[in-house]
């Protein structure tokens, strides 16, 4: 049975996930300008759909990024079990990170695992980390690290 989150975790949580969408976005260059909007006629309702403007909808392609930059974690739209217990794990020291300045297993305490399911510390500092995700019997695992989740395959399973 899954226990309600509490309040102070649920916010959390949701800052975290903010903080992450934040960086997700990109970022605004300094030479780029004002933002430009499609220029949209709008059609005459008493004239026929032939003589109607056609009106393309503005292309939206992929915002130039710093090459130099990090890129931010991309968290996939279904993960399996244990890879969504990676994401919350790698989730709540991202949020540990941000409440106290550097990286804590504690935040781990109250992540709830399936069963079966058991994540490891192979590396902790207080700027960086390294956790390994896995499921009994399974050939796959997951490596969490601050740069996000990686799978990999367990040796001898």
């Amino acid at each position: 049975m899954r226990r309600a989150a509490s309040p102070r975790r649920a916010g959390l949580l949701a800052a975290a996930a903010a903080l992450l969408l934040g960086a997700c976005a990109p970022a605004a260059r300094p030479d780029a300008g004002p933002p430009v909007r499609p220029e949209v006629t709008v059609p005459d309702p008493d004239a026929g759909e032939a003589d109607a403007p056609a009106v393309a909808a503005p292309e939206r392609g992929t915002p130039e990024r710093d090459p130099d930059a990090e890129a931010a974690p991309v968290v996939p739209a279904a993960p399996g079990e244990v890879e969504r217990v990676a994401w919350l794990a790698w989730l709540e020291m991202e949020a540990a990170r941000l409440r106290t300045g550097g990286y804590a297993t504690e935040a781990l305490l109250d992540l709830a695992l399936p069963s079966g399911v058991r994540w490891t510390v192979t590396r902790i500092a207080p700027d960086a980390y390294a956790l390994r995700v896995e499921r009994d019997g399974r050939p796959t695992a997951y490596r969490v690290t601050p740069a996000g989740v990686a799978p990999f395959e367990v040796p001898g399973n």
